[in-house]
């Protein structure tokens, strides 16, 4: 039975993806580094942290990880504030429709805190997400399943009652390796495989709560 439903927020509730992905591409040239788009892509839905770990690893480059992941997110931040952001189309009429039928929302992102409260509040979302779970607050990220364990236990659900609405293929990997449903929502410029969800979706407003729930008989 469908209980709660666990939102991503990047590339789910707002098409911010996009944004980062240009950032990030004029730093990793900044930083005299040739990432292809493939590599680029498989970084999708991952923290900060675990991207530039990764990157760090692989390159050798002289910064820390630590330098890296704040001027990240200081060129985010400052995008973002700069922006008129909208919500992903029909994914408000799909919280409201969720909220009406009596299932928990909770918000599950590998951003950081600032971030995660900056688009919130830029989207007006807040009433929707009481209960909020960031990468500051688990030990792993995505595709670990901490973020989406977390959410669960903050609102006392069973994992096998939690569906995950997700855009990354990091973030399906962890909702299944929480025990949790996923629908896949692909509809964005940065394209993966998803076909490792329950169900997958390219527009919103293909998608309501009998569907989710569908999931669960």
């Amino acid at each position: 039975m469908l209980k709660t439903v666990i939102f991503d927020m990047d590339g789910t509730l707002v098409d911010s993806e996009p944004i980062y992905y240009y950032l990030e591409n004029i730093y990793f040239k900044n930083l005299g580094l040739n990432i292809s788009e493939e590599e680029h892509r498989s970084f999708k839905g991952m923290s900060g942290e675990g991207m530039w770990k990764l990157i760090k690893q692989r390159y050798e480059i002289p910064q820390t990880v630590e330098e890296l992941v704040m001027t990240g997110r200081k060129n985010g931040l400052k995008k973002l504030a700069e922006i008129d952001l909208k919500p992903i189309d029909g994914v408000e009429d799909l919280i409201q429709d969720l909220l009406k039928n009596d299932v928990r929302l909770v918000l599950g992102t590998s951003a950081s805190r600032a971030r995660m409260e900056l688009i919130l509040s830029l989207l007006k979302f807040e009433k929707y997400f009481d209960v909020r779970v960031c990468v500051a607050d688990v030990e792993n990220a995505k595709p670990a399943p901490d973020i989406f364990l977390r959410a669960a236990e903050l609102v006392s659900a069973e994992p096998q009652h939690c569906a995950v609405i997700e855009d990354s293929r990091n973030g399906l990997l962890a909702a299944i390796s929480a025990g949790m449903k996923c629908v896949g929502y692909d509809n964005s410029e940065i394209r993966q495989d998803l076909s490792i969800a329950d169900l997958v979706v390219q527009d919103f407003r293909t998608l309501n709560h009998q569907k989710v729930a569908g999931l669960f008989a």
